[in-house]
Parts: C-alpha cells; structure tokens; sequence
C-alpha cells in the first residue's frame, strides 16, 4: 500500500540525488567495455586485475567456502543477491559477513525473473514482463538490502538474474541510476550452475581446464568471472570448493583480484 508507495518514491528520490554523484565517482575507476546490449563485460585496466562475481537466489550452501576462500587469500569480490536470498533469515549472518568483509554487495533481481525468453534471436528483442514489473523488481530487491548496513545510494551495479537480458532492460536499469553488468563471455565459470542431465553440463575439472585455456589466449586483465556460490544438489563436485585454488592460481599468474567500486 502507502509504504511501498513510499518507499519506491525514496529510491527514486535517492537515485535522482546521487546518480550524477556515482557517475562522476566512476568516472575515477577503470573504463567499462560493453556489449551489444550495453552492458558492461570486461573493463579496460591498467594492471593484472581480475573480477571474481558471486550470484544468488535459492541455492546459497557453498556461501562459508566462498567468503573463507577469500578471506584467506585477503581479496575481494562482488556478490549479487535476490530479495528472496536477502530476506531469508537464515542468511543473514553470511550477508552481513559479506558486507563486514568489504565485498560489494549488489542486486540480482527481487524474484529472480526471466526477462527475456531463452529461445529469442540474437538481438533478443522480446520481453517477458512489462517496465512497471521489472522497476517493482529491481526496487523490491535494492529495499530488501535496506535492513543491512549498506548505503542503497552507493548501490550502482546490477547482475540481472540468469545473466540474461536486453537492451531495454539497460536501459531500464540507467534510468533507476543502475548500471547492468555481466560476466566475460567465453571464460565458461558460469557454467558451474549445471547437473549432470543437462546437455550443457560440465565438471569442475572442465570448467577449470577452459579457464585456464581462455587465460593463455587472451588473458584475464579486466575480466569477469562468475561462480556461483550455491548450485542444485544434483551437482557433484561443485565449482566453489576449488575456489581457493583458483585464487592462488591467478595470483601466481601476476592478477590482482579487484571488487566493483560504486
């Protein structure tokens, strides 16, 4: 009712008062590359620097391997939460580990929707929901990060959820003050989410045999890699227990692991 009324207003209050603020404080930071859709996949860095994404909705068990991996190896990442994963209360603590630890924490959708369908085009020019659906969306999951002692008007970048969307969705999102990123295409973490019945699975060893095989042909410098921090039970071998080796990996290999600024 009038809260919410309220609280939509507040947000775009705060986006209308800080948005010039955030670009301008970008503007310090590294330049982003975007693709097709505008979004940004891969900045332009002056050193080694490599991305590590974290993303969430139901599935969140492998969160205390995730946060411990980097805290022993002292680097920060970018982790994108649903309103779902935030209001759980059994997540609490781990979220505000995530925050305490300096990791940027950022929205990944309310209820993780689909917004575009899978079997579009490539300019995938159709939608599944209306603008007033997907602003109630990405407002309802920046409100749910409220609670937690984050600065909703530092809250710039957005992970749609199921690292899909269009270019109405960036701009939809430009217009709330946030920016739409994503992950390195051809890098293949991301394929950490699939079981074995998938046509597209592939094992912990695969996806880290093609990481490093994407790394000695192009590099990683301003890359982004997304792992997920939880996957379906039906995974065996998930790809966040090897996190930590990982890590070490790219520091001998000379990366600095970066976290988004705001």
């Amino acid at each position: 009712g009038m809260k919410r009324i309220y609280n939509i207003l507040y947000v775009l209050f705060l986006v209308a008062i800080y948005a010039p603020v955030s670009s301008c404080s970008q503007q310090a930071g590294p330049e982003g590359v975007k693709d097709q859709f505008g979004a940004v996949t891969r900045f332009i860095e002056p050193e080694r620097s490599v991305y590590l994404f974290f993303s969430a909705h139901d599935h969140f068990q492998g969160i205390h391997t995730v946060l411990s991996s980097l805290e022993r190896h002292d680097v920060q990442a970018s982790f994108f939460l649903t309103g779902d994963c935030l209001r759980d209360p059994e997540n609490e603590p781990v979220i505000m580990s995530i925050i305490e630890n300096g990791h940027y924490l950022g929205p990944h959708s309310d209820k993780h929707l689909l917004y575009v369908p899978w079997d579009v085009g490539p300019e995938r020019d159709s939608l599944l929901l209306t603008k007033d659906e997907f602003e109630k969306d990405l407002l309802d999951n920046v409100l749910a990060l409220e609670p937690f002692p984050v600065d909703i008007r530092e809250v710039k970048w957005f992970l749609p959820p199921y690292e899909w969307y269009n270019r109405d969705i960036v701009e939809w999102s430009n217009e709330l003050g946030m920016e739409v990123v994503n992950f390195t295409t051809g890098i293949g973490t991301n394929a950490d989410y699939t079981t074995p019945e998938m046509p597209n699975y592939r094992t912990s060893e695969e996806i880290i045999t093609r990481l490093w095989e994407y790394e000695a042909r192009h590099g990683l410098e301003g890359r982004i890699l997304l792992i997920h921090p939880g996957v379906h039970p039906d995974r065996p071998d998930p790809l966040y227990e090897h996190l930590y080796d990982i890590i070490s990996d790219l520091i001998s290999k000379g990366y600095v692991l970066k976290r988004l600024n705001h």
